[in-house]
């Protein structure tokens, strides 16, 4: 009986719609909107809309978090490594990459973006160096996936992507998990135990045993 609906990660689909009679607007708290039949929402005369930005520092700081966290070994009492003097590669340089660059920077990291929506120019200028290719991003040490769930990028993190990085690499994903292959992830990690995953719905964890 609702004519406005907040939403996070639903799912609104055609059965959704169909039993929101009285709807008239669904917002999304956040930014994409994949979960969202758009073509639904339009049958029924919802409009859909987003918050584009709103929690990109938080998203920057939980991405940045994961990282010192694990290179740090989840303060275990091991010293870990520094990540001062590594490479960071961002696939994306909308609004969570831009506050990435700023906890980049203070953290001394040499910081590389690609956005095939941005010139070479727009992302010198925020402070990154411009790459322009998804492979180059791959061999940086850090790597982290800021891309909405397109056609383009559904699956496009693949087993020759991750078998690229650098030994040691680590990939964050605090995008969408469509974006990669998940039993090529799986494979890689298994035969690339040096190698390192992390993400917000999934963490796989891999460390020397003994101190650094």
């Amino acid at each position: 009986s609702a004519e406005a609906c907040i939403v996070r990660s639903d799912v609104c689909d055609e059965e959704f719609f169909s039993h929101a009679k009285k709807l008239k607007v669904l917002v999304r708290a956040g930014a994409g909107v994949d979960a969202i039949d758009l073509p639904a929402a339009t049958n029924y005369g919802v409009c859909v809309q987003n918050t584009p930005g709103q929690n990109s520092n938080a998203v920057a700081e939980l991405a940045f978090g994961m990282l010192l966290a694990h290179k740090r070994n989840h303060f275990d009492g091991n010293s870990g490594t520094e990540i001062r003097g590594s490479s960071l590669g961002l696939y994306g340089c909308g609004n969570v990459s831009r506050f990435m660059i700023l906890a980049a920077q203070g953290f001394g990291m040499d910081i590389y973006a690609y956005d095939p929506f941005l010139t070479p120019d727009q992302i010198a200028d925020l402070g990154a160096e411009p790459l322009y290719d998804v492979p180059s991003i791959f061999k940086c040490d850090v790597v982290s996936l800021h891309v909405p769930a397109t056609r383009e990028t559904k699956r496009s993190i693949d087993e020759k992507l991750l078998r690229s990085m650098p030994k040691g690499g680590i990939l964050i994903n605090t995008a969408r998990k469509d974006i990669i292959q998940e039993a090529d992830l799986l494979k890689a990690l298994a035969e690339r135990p040096d190698l390192s995953y992390l993400a917000d719905d999934r963490v796989f964890q891999r460390w020397p045993r003994e101190a650094s």
